[in-house]
C-alpha cells in the first residue's frame, strides 16, 4: 500500500525508491548465480527504503490499533533475529580464543595453537603465541603437523571466514578435511554465517604411523 501510495502521489520520488529496492533485488541476484560472498550489511542500504515504504504504509491504515498490531506483528516475527544480535558478538574472536585456552588445559603436553587463514591475525590479539597460517597453507599447517607429531605435543588449528578461506587458501584444506588428521572438537557463530570459527584437533598418529625424524646434519665434507 505505500508503494501504491507514493506512486499515485509523487511518481518521481516512487521511482526513486523503489529503484533503491529493485537494486537490491539485483545484487541479491548476481551474489545467487556467482556465488560471490555475502554479508548482510551489504544491503543495509535497502532497510532506508523498506523502512519509509512501510511507514507511508501503516499511515495509511484507517484504524489507529492496526498500525499497533502491525509493528508488534513486526517484533515479534523478527524477535529471533533481535535476540541474536543482542547475544552473540560481531565475530567469536575472543570466545573462540577462550575455547582453544580451554581445550588446552584439557590436554596432555603444551598445546601448538594455530590460526587458518582470514581472522587469524585478530585472534593474534587475544593470544599472541597464536600461530598465523596466512600463506603457503599447506606446507606450513604439515610442518606444525610434524612438530606436533615429532614433539609429542597437541596441536588445535581455528578456522573461520571457511567460505574465503577455501577460495584464496584451498592448499591446506586437503589436511584439514582429513578426518585421519583432524577432528572438529568446538564451533562458536557469531552473527552471520562467514563468522563462525570451528576448532579442530590433530588426532593421535595411527598404530604403526612412524614419527618424522629431525632432519640429519650435514655430513663433514671427505678429507
Amino acid at each position: 500500500s505505500g508503494s501504491r501510495y507514493l506512486l499515485s502521489r509523487n511518481p518521481r520520488a516512487a521511482w526513486i525508491v523503489l529503484s533503491a529496492v529493485a537494486a537490491t533485488a539485483v545484487f541479491l541476484t548476481f551474489v545467487r548465480l556467482t556465488d560471490f560472498y555475502f554479508y548482510h550489511r551489504f544491503i543495509l542500504v535497502s532497510a532506508v527504503p523498506l523502512l519509509l515504504l512501510a511507514g507511508i504504509g501503516l499511515s495509511r491504515l484507517r484504524l489507529p490499533l492496526a498500525g499497533v498490531g502491525a509493528v508488534g506483528i513486526f517484533g515479534f516475527l523478527t524477535f529471533p533475529q533481535t535476540r541474536l544480535l543482542t547475544t552473540r558478538s560481531y565475530a567469536p574472536f575472543r570466545e573462540t580464543v577462550a575455547d582453544i585456552r580451554d581445550q588446552a588445559s584439557k590436554m596432555k603436553g603444551e598445546v601448538i595453537p594455530v590460526g587458518y587463514g582470514l581472522g587469524s591475525h585478530v585472534m593474534q590479539c587475544y593470544f599472541p603465541q597464536l600461530r598465523d597460517i596466512r600463506s603457503d597453507s599447506r606446507q606450513k599447517l604439515q610442518s606444525l603437523i610434524d612438530q606436533a607429531r615429532k614433539e609429542d605435543r597437541p596441536l588445535i588449528v581455528a578456522l573461520g571466514y571457511e567460505g574465503l578461506n577455501r577460495l584464496n587458501q584451498p592448499e591446506g584444506f586437503a589436511l584439514l578435511d582429513d578426518p585421519a588428521l583432524f577432528q572438529k572438537i568446538s564451533t562458536r557463530h557469531g552473527i552471520e554465517p562467514e563468522f563462525t570459527f570451528h576448532l579442530f584437533s590433530l588426532r593421535p598418529p595411527a598404530a604403526g604411523a612412524v614419527t618424522p625424524a629431525a632432519p640429519a646434519g650435514r655430513p663433514d665434507p671427505p678429507d
